[in-house]
């Protein structure tokens, strides 16, 4: 019998400005990703190569939500202010999993989608500087 603990949503949190974000979608809740590569390698007309380190650490981070998310209205009076906010994702279901960037503002508005079946709001937020870490499950 496996002692893995698996992913548990109920002990992942999203913190938007101060306001923690609930009823996600029912397929993913939250995505935070870089927008380059933290390093390539340059390589020379002869052959020769180097690594390269980028100090890029902008990226975008994608909130689904449901439609019925209270949450959409706290976003709307965020995207409303055209201020930036900090946003937080902690995953308590590793052992730290953590998201957090000090400056984000709206990039991509969620389009009206009414349709049988669940629509999902998806809010991208870009960021020009946030940390990633990745601390696993515990075993």
């Amino acid at each position: 019998m496996s002692n893995y603990k698996p992913f548990d949503p109920l002990k992942c949190s999203v913190i938007v400005g101060t306001h923690k974000a609930r009823a996600f979608s029912d397929d993913q809740m939250v995505m935070a990703e870089f927008t380059s590569d933290w390093g390539d390698i340059f390589m020379s007309t002869d052959g020769e190569g180097r690594h390269v380190e980028s100090a890029d650490r902008s990226g975008t981070v994608t909130i689904s939500l449901a439609t019925n998310s209270p949450s959409n209205a706290v976003f709307m009076a965020l995207i409303a202010l055209n201020e930036p906010v900090p946003i937080t994702i902690t995953d308590k279901s590793s052992n730290a999993d953590l998201f957090f960037a000090g400056s984000c503002k709206i990039k991509t508005f969620p389009p009206m989608d009414k349709k049988k079946g669940n629509a999902v709001n998806e809010y991208v937020w870009k960021f020009p500087k946030g940390t990633i870490f990745h601390s696993g499950a515990e075993l």
